[in-house]
């Protein structure tokens, strides 16, 4: 979805992490700009048990939190990007206040199903003119769940064409 969009481009990422993704998407183009919203947070069922596990793995500092993992990853292009710690529809919100009309959306936070209606209904409606796309479509054995049903639904109530590779997702224009 990136050569979609111009170079100098606004993504808005919803769900952030720790930035492995937000750090592709910048790297894609020298130009472009990355608003992440994510909460950052240590408390189920954002991230499961990841983090006592890779703690106890030794994968990471007992000092360690998302959000100082996030900024870390991103510190050689901190100038192109904004973090917004919030939850998901509140960081839409917040960039929607501000003006900013995003290029792409993607949606890759919590991913229950009610969730992600949630998420990608807000980004619809706030960003009409976005490409709005997200990822978890497939779980690891390609079968179809909650995320797949929250955008197929979405989809549906608006009359929209989605279509995906593997576990990405996106509306068709």
């Amino acid at each position: 979805m990136l050569p979609l969009i111009p170079e100098d481009g606004i993504v808005l990422e919803i769900g952030a992490w720790t930035g492995k993704t937000s750090l592709h998407i910048v790297s894609t183009c020298s130009r472009m700009r990355l608003i992440a919203v994510d909460i950052w947070t240590e408390s189920a069922p954002s991230l499961g048990n990841f983090w006592p596990q890779w703690r106890a793995d030794g994968m990471m500092n007992a000092a360690d939190t998302p959000k100082s993992l996030f900024l870390a990853n991103l510190w050689d292009r901190q100038d192109r990007v904004v973090p917004i710690q919030a939850d998901s529809v509140a960081g839409m919100l917040a960039v929607l206040a501000c003006g900013v009309a995003p290029d792409l959306v993607y949606v890759d936070a919590d991913h229950g199903e009610n969730a992600v209606y949630r998420d990608v209904t807000t980004a619809i409606e706030a960003f009409p003119d976005a490409l709005i796309c997200g990822h978890d479509f497939t779980n690891n054995d390609g079968s179809e769940g909650p995320v797949s049903r929250a955008v197929r639904h979405c989809a549906a109530e608006r009359n929209l064409r989605v279509d995906h590779i593997e576990k990405v997702w996106w509306y068709e224009r």
